[in-house]
């Protein structure tokens, strides 16, 4: 069904969100760990 794919697609896009919001924190770290 349309329903069960769209609730696939809106849960691979929030895990992927989440994963590049905590590659960007971990780049901001070092960042500042390098100041």
């Amino acid at each position: 069904m349309a329903s069960t794919e769209s609730e696939a697609v809106r849960r691979h896009w929030a895990a992927a969100r989440e994963a590049g919001q905590q590659v960007r924190m971990g780049q901001w770290g070092r960042q500042v760990l390098g100041l």
